[in-house]
């Protein structure tokens, strides 16, 4: 016959059962959730440029969500670095280097091209793209020339990314080398009195085509592309 078991001793046993499984099932997820906010992370690098023409939401909604696992790892860096848990702080170390690293390495080149390519691939084919664009045509040294805004798109309450089309190029060049029939022809548009006096607001994208980012409150509210 089996001994008789002290039943203070099985209800103290479940008890530390119960208490320990919330603990084990916690373990167990935080080391799968590791991985799948190093994932977000490196998904954020590569998807965000790419989605930020044909589904600005999503690219948007990618954004906030590195922010957030990034900030779910520092959490868990802190947690293990208070606990003196050598081995998973390595872990964590390794991790938030690979997702942080494009702050200390330089990735701007290839971020920018392929932000690019998300564009080409957002006004393909460009001969139905362009009607959709508000041109202005003029002379300049005798020669033709086409300059417009595409579209606006805002990122935020305080700045607008602006698709401008220029065929002089001069968007991407320093005030003092654009000429006083490109300046008159850009009167026309809201962010003009920004683009006289400054330099570095247009990014070439591909072709004729550039972004120009400006403060919403350095608009002078005039033009044709409010």
């Amino acid at each position: 016959m089996a001994p008789d078991l002290d039943a203070s001793s099985l209800l103290s046993k479940s008890d530390g059962d119960a208490t320990q499984a919330p603990s084990a099932l916690w373990h167990r997820w935080k080391g799968a959730l590791k991985y799948i906010a190093l994932s977000v992370a490196l998904l954020f690098w590569i998807a965000a440029p790419l989605l930020s023409f044909s589904h600005p939401s999503l690219a948007s909604l990618i954004v906030d969500s590195y922010f957030i696992c990034v900030f779910f790892l520092v959490l868990l860096f802190v947690g293990a670095a208070f606990h003196r848990r050598a081995r998973e702080l390595a872990v964590l170390s390794v991790i938030l280097a690979i997702a942080g690293f494009p702050y200390y390495v330089n990735l701007d080149p290839l971020l920018k091209r392929l932000y690019a390519v998300a564009f080409r691939m957002h006004v393909s084919p460009v001969v139905e793209y362009l009607p959709r664009c508000r041109l202005y045509q003029f002379t300049e040294k005798g020669v033709g020339r086409t300059v417009g805004v595409c579209e606006r798109r805002g990122s935020n309450g305080d700045y607008s990314q602006t698709i401008a089309y220029d065929t002089t190029g001069e968007l991407a060049l320093p005030p003092s080398q654009r000429t006083p029939e490109w300046r008159e022809a850009m009167r026309r548009f809201s962010f003009a009195r920004v683009l006289m006096k400054t330099e570095g607001r247009a990014d070439h994208l591909f072709g004729n085509f550039y972004e120009v980012i400006t403060a919403i409150a350095d608009e002078d509210g005039a033009g044709d592309d409010d």
